[in-house]
Formats: C-alpha cells, structure tokens, sequence
C-alpha cells in the first residue's frame, strides 16, 4: 500500500514522505527509509544487519550510525518511552519491531508548495516582528528566548561519518595519510602482509590507480607533500636511524635527494609549508626530547621552531592552518604524563595559545576546520577546539575507526579507517618457535589474560560496561571469579605467591591481597610510575618512578611500610645472585655487583616509550619490547652462560597483551590479524545557523 495511516502520522511509502494532521514534516531521507523499512516488515523484528544490507544496501557505515539513525525516527514520531513505546520496539539480540498498526489510508490534503512557501514567509515575517517589538520595549524575556533559541540551532560542526565513501580498499595497515593540494593525489605508507616491511604508496585519485614507490630505506613510516604538491617527502629507517628524503612526484623512476640533519638521529611527521619549506619533527633519542624544526629544502639548512625548556617532550601531529599562518601540534609531556594542543604563528614562531588536552598519554589526531577551529580526535572522541574562546566542545559522534584524517580542497575530510578485527589468544612454549599447545577465543571485552602461581585458572582483566574488572579464569570450566571492580583502568603488573598482586592505576602503584581484598598504596601521588615486580623473596617491590623527569628505582619493603631510593638513572632493578640485573634509562641492560655498579653489558636498545617487558626467570633474563619500525623484538638471555636467542616479529603477529609463566617456560599472548584499513572520506559542515 502506497498511504499508510500510523497512529497520529501518515506516510507515503512511495514518495518516501511524512506527514502530521496534513503538514508534511522535514526529515532526513534515511530516517524516512528506515520507517519505511519497519511498515514493509511490520510482522517481524529487523535486525541491525538487516538494516545495514537493505537500507544501507552495502555502504560503510556503523552500527552507532544505525542506532542514531533510528532514534532520529523515534524523536521525529515523539516516540521517546523506551519501557511502553507507541511506535517502534526494540529487544536486545532480536532489532527493532513497529509495534503501532501500520492502516490503509487515504493522501493527505497538503497546500500547495507555493501557498506553503508563502505562509511561511508571512509568519517569519510575523514571528520576525513580534521579536523587534519586544527587543524595542526592552522585554529582558525575549530576549533571552532569542538567546536560547539562537544556542539550541547553533550547529558549529558537523561529522557526516554515517555516509563514507570508500576511495582505497586493499588489504594491510596504513599510516601517515597525505593529501596533495590540489587534492589529486594519496600519499601513505602501509603493508600489505604480515611479512611486508612499511612502504611507500602513491595513490591517484582521479584515475584510481595505486604505485608502490621504490625507496632507498628499508622502512618508511611518514610522508607529507611538500613544494606546492610536486615533491613526496618521506622519513625512513635504516638500523633504528632516521633518514629524510624528497622524492619528486612526476617521475618517480627519479633518484630521491637526501637530506641530512646532524644531531637529530630520529626523524617524524614531515609538513609541507610557503614557500619552499618544510617541518621536520627530530630529536636524538626516541627517549630524549623530540620538537619540530624548520627546513629549507633549496638550501638544505634548518632552525629550531618548537622549544622547550623540560625534559621528556616530545611534539608530534603538526597541521597547518587553511591560511597557511599558523602551526597546531601536540605536545606530550612524558614526564608529567599530560598532552597540550599548542598553536604557533608561522612568522615568528610565537606560542599563541596552550590548552591541555589530556592528563594521560592517549592517542590523538588533529586537523583544522576553519582559521579559528580545530578538530581533534583524543583516542575514541572527537572533540573541537574553538581557538576565539579557549574552548573544548564534546562531539556525540564515534571515532573509534577513524584512525588519521586530513581536510581536502572540497569541504571533506579524507581519513584513514579501521575495519574492527578479531583477536585471538595463544599458549605456547617460551622461548617462541611458532605453534601452539592451546587457542582461545575470549570476548572483546578481554584486555588482558596472564598466568598465575595456581596452573588452574589464568588473570583474566576486562572492561564490562563502565567498569573494569579482575578474575580468576578457569580455563577447564571457562568461569569467573570476580576478584575486583574499578572504576579506573588498571594493569597488573606482577604477583607473588600465594595471594599478593602488584596494579598500577591512575599512575599510582598498588598493592592487593586477595585473601581479603586490601589494597595498599605503595607510591605517592606525586610519582610517575612505571614498571613494578617483587623481590625474589617477597618481602620488598622494586619500581621505577620519575619525580621533575629524573627516573629512580625506588624499594617498598612490605613489612615496614616505607620506601627509598635505591639507585638513580636506571628503569628497572631486580636481585640475581650476589648483584643485580637492572635497565638504565637509555635502554640498556646491565649486569651490576652488589655495589650496584655496571659489570657487563647484556643488551642495548629497548624504547621504554614503547610497548616493553622485561621479566628475570632463574637464570634467564627476557625481554619482550617494539622497535622504532613498531616491530617486536623477543629476546632471552642465560645470565650464566651468556647464550642469548633473539627473534623479530612484525607488529600483527604479536601484541602488548602478553604473560610469560613464573617458570618461564611458556608465553600466553594475543595474535591480532592484519588490519583491513580502507581509505575513505566524508563530509562536514563548520558555522552557525540562527533563527532569522
């Protein structure tokens, strides 16, 4: 049936239109789709997915997208009693069901277009009035109706992510998205396959048509468009040392001019300025400071353009206003564990505005919308930031696949998107030759599954809901004890037989008993904590703390409740022998005498800004950490023998979620698949929409 009579409403399936006591209402065209949808499947419930096949036909969408869509509808149709709705009903697992009759019914009798546009106008015009009248008298209440109403239409930004367009879909990771400036071309790095090493892509987007571009590194992890668009440059490494290079784009068959940058042995995030220059983020260690410097790429000499006066920061994500004026970044203060959004003008180089984003270190992007407004995504939100009012502004829009994003000539954002995968946990032998002696397939709630002293049940740390929670796992039965629940994220980092935990949360460290669920605090408030284990006899926990960016190795004693520094410039600190074996705050690790001074040199080159873990187990000493290509590096070394055995593992063949038992003989840990990241884009709107 073409009319459809629903309770108060009336609706052409045909014409794809709704109607209220003859009044026909304004409606998003999907809303009207889906309620169409609900009246041609009125005798069943319509799941999700039948949603996104029928309605959706196929296109990239979410299910939050789904879900907005529908209560769009439900708001439209004053539908808003979820426990005795009037129209549309929903069960967990099943979808959505009408629940009102959908009856046959006669057209509406709608004026026609004309006498609606003018009836309209005529009461603008009247509405318009009546404000100027009141506004005249100097009623205070109109004109705080009008400053409201003026508020409740304010649409500043607009993220159209229910509707994206697919531009590149092939397999693997991608990374450090670029955008030329006439928009005709794609730049990102990425790998197709577990095995690939990170290369360089060239994508142009008029004829559809994808280039793997020859380098002269190995590893390429960024590139930008520079010189107006006609050049490509990328930053490679070579042996864990950075090397820049510019590559012209009209003929890429041409060899690449390198450029040399003493003293700044790692390079990141290239940005394309005016006039023939260029930024370059560069430091002399992944663990030391990182800020940008200004490069001309004509004469090869470079100055610093971001300072500070600190230890530990680094500056990373720099964007370039649409007026080409001003620099946005982010800057990470890794010792106070805080992430600022700082604005610079170009000219000078002034600080114009800092604006702390986060007081933890979490993933964030940013790109600017206008002159005065920034968008930024920080982990799974995206938020923007009005640079006129120093303001912070939510928006209720998902950003959890939306990985890079840059704005393109023509109002879109092109953006790098993650297809959600699965993971899957594994138990094998340590040290780690492939194979496995068990596989589990765990919910993605599951953060976290390490072992225990007790070979029955596994740590099993989950997010359920709003809260985070840890239990026994028994692997034989698969039920759960709950143990604790948190509020805060937390990880636990070591144990000690048979009831004692150690937790880092909300950067303070922790002691648990689950014999009777006690938690003592073992460092202050004032310390960034890193890793914690206990002494081999239980009576002490070793730790790493920073206080004003200097690193100690601190020792709680257990039965005293107290705690000291034993040892400065180190990262980590455990009793072997008559000695010690530790990790100085440049990555290496050390054989110390019971003096606490170095004795042999047993490896070099962990980034403790990377994922990392360093467990001693009887004579063998193990180190599990990422390398600068994000790939991972498992090692194990005999401290009597001096045998070591060291393997590479590309970054979708293993994952931080890993335990390595207390005899150390096996591994648990997670195998995530290769990331499917399209490249797609969507569009936005930036500005104000008022009554009159």
């Amino acid at each position: 049936m073409k009319i459809v009579d629903l309770g108060d409403f009336t609706v052409d399936t045909q014409a794809r239109r709704l109607y209220r006591q003859s009044e026909e209402l304004a409606a998003e065209p999907k809303v009207i789709e889906v309620l169409c949808y609900f009246i041609q499947h009125a005798d069943r419930f319509v799941s999700l997915q039948e949603l996104h096949q029928q309605v959706w036909q196929g296109r990239v969408v979410t299910d939050t997208a789904v879900r907005r869509t529908i209560s769009k509808l439900r708001t439209l149709l004053g539908d808003n009693d979820t426990e005795q709705p009037k129209y549309i009903r929903s069960q967990m697992k099943r979808g959505y069901q009408l629940v009102c009759p959908a009856l046959p019914g006669e057209e509406p009798a709608v004026q026609s277009h004309a006498a609606v546009e003018t009836n309209a106008a005529k009461k603008n015009k009247l509405i318009q009035s009546h404000w100027l009248k009141q506004l005249v008298a100097g009623s205070v209440v109109s004109a705080l109706v009008l400053v409201v109403a003026f508020v409740l239409l304010a649409s500043p930004v607009h993220l159209h992510t229910d509707y994206l367009q697919v531009e590149l879909d092939i397999p693997g990771q991608k990374a450090s998205l670029a955008l030329s400036p006439d928009g005709h071309y794609q730049a990102f790095v990425g790998r197709v396959n577990s095995g690939d090493k990170w290369q360089l892509y060239l994508h142009n987007r008029q004829k559809g048509q994808l280039s793997k571009v020859s380098t002269e590194v190995p590893h390429v992890r960024f590139v930008d468009f520079v010189a107006n668009g006609t050049a490509m440059a990328y930053v490679g490494f070579r042996q864990n040392v950075a090397e820049l290079y510019i590559q012209p784009v009209a003929d890429l068959a041409t060899k690449p001019q390198q450029y040399v940058l003493p003293g700044l042995s790692i390079l990141a995030g290239p940005l394309a300025l005016p006039n023939n220059q260029m930024l370059i983020a560069g430091g002399e260690s992944y663990n030391g400071n990182i800020h940008y410097y200004q490069l001309d790429i004509a004469t090869g000499k470079y100055t610093q353009f971001s300072f500070s006066s600190a230890a530990s920061v680094q500056d990373a994500y720099a964007r370039l206003s649409p007026d080409k004026r001003q620099i946005a970044l982010i800057r990470a203060n890794i010792a106070e564990q805080k992430l600022y959004l700082q604005i610079y003008r170009l000219a000078d180089r002034e600080l114009l505005v800092e604006q702390q984003l986060s007081d933890k270190l979490i993933d964030m992007r940013l790109g600017w919308l206008a002159n005065n407004a920034l968008l930024i995504r920080q982990k799974n939100q995206f938020v923007w930031f009005d640079i006129d009012k120093g303001q912070l502004n939510a928006l209720d829009i998902p950003a959890e696949n939306i990985r890079e994003f840059i704005p393109d000539q023509n109002g879109r954002l092109v953006a790098i998107y993650r297809k959600p995968t699965e993971q899957h946990l594994f138990r094998t032998s340590w040290p780690y030759n492939d194979g496995f002696s068990e596989h589990l397939q765990l919910n993605t709630q599951v953060q976290s599954v390490q072992f225990s002293h007790d070979s029955s049940y596994y740590w099993l740390t989950e997010q359920v809901g709003s809260y985070y929670q840890l239990s026994r796992y028994f692997k034989d039965t698969a039920k759960k004890q709950l143990v604790m629940q948190s509020e805060a994220p937390f990880t636990l980092l070591d144990q000690s037989a048979p009831s004692l935990l150690l937790i880092k949360r909300l950067n303070r460290l922790e002691l648990m008993d689950t014999s009777n669920g006690d938690i003592v605090h073992l460092s202050l408030s004032t310390q960034l904590v890193d890793q914690g284990v206990f002494s081999p006899d239980g009576q002490s926990v070793l730790f790493a703390a920073a206080s004003g960016g200097e690193w100690q190795i601190l020792q709680y004693n257990l039965r005293q409740a107290t705690q000291q520094v034993v040892l400065n410039e180190y990262r980590y600190l455990q009793p072997y022998n008559n000695g010690y074996v530790a990790a100085s705050v440049d990555g290496s690790l050390w054989l110390l005498d019971n003096n606490m001074q170095p004795l042999t040199s047993l490896y070099q080159g962990i980034h403790f800004d990377l994922d990392y873990h360093i467990a001693l187990r009887g004579d063998d000493l193990n180190v599990l950490h990422r390398n600068l290509m994000s790939d991972w590096e498992l090692v194990s070394i005999n401290l009597k023998t001096n045998d070591k055995w060291q393997r590479k593992l590309t970054y979708s063949e293993f994952s931080a979620q890993y335990s390595l038992d207390p005899t150390g003989k096996e591994l648990l840990f997670f195998k995530p698949k290769v990331d499917n990241n399209q490249i797609v884009s969507f569009g936005y709107n930036f500005g104000y929409n008022s009554l009159l």
